[in-house]
């Protein structure tokens, strides 16, 4: 995970990765193409998207895996777990939604950096 800090604050900036596995073995020359079905359905392949706050020296972020529609915020202050937060109904297309599930995710990454603020 990435993080910015100077001797007097830190920062979580926003990336994402991703991962693909089981791919076939490549000869020189060949092209292994994956179906846009099987990115989307995370067979293989998969997103994550780390999604900091919007304060200084918080140790609050949140994690997006698209396929699994689901977010997950990391809030050590406040629990040692992370925090399940569905972003999508299981079954849901989640194509063409990913603004709506990262907004959902930042709503609640800004309510757990406000709540570990408190403590």
């Amino acid at each position: 995970m990435a993080m910015i800090g100077t001797p007097e604050h830190h920062r979580y900036p926003h990336h994402s990765f991703f991962y693909t596995f089981d791919m076939p073995p490549i000869r020189w020359g060949e092209t292994v193409e994956q179906s846009i079905d099987d990115v989307y359905s995370g067979i293989n392949h998969f997103q994550v998207s780390v999604m900091g706050n919007d304060q200084s020296d918080a140790p609050v972020i949140g994690v997006c895996l698209l396929q699994a529609r689901t977010g997950y915020v990391y809030s050590p202050i406040e629990q040692l777990e992370a925090i399940k937060v569905p972003l999508l109904e299981d079954g849901i297309k989640w194509e063409g939604r990913e603004e709506e599930m990262f907004a959902k995710l930042r709503k609640a990454v800004a309510e757990h950096t406000t709540s570990a603020a408190k403590l």
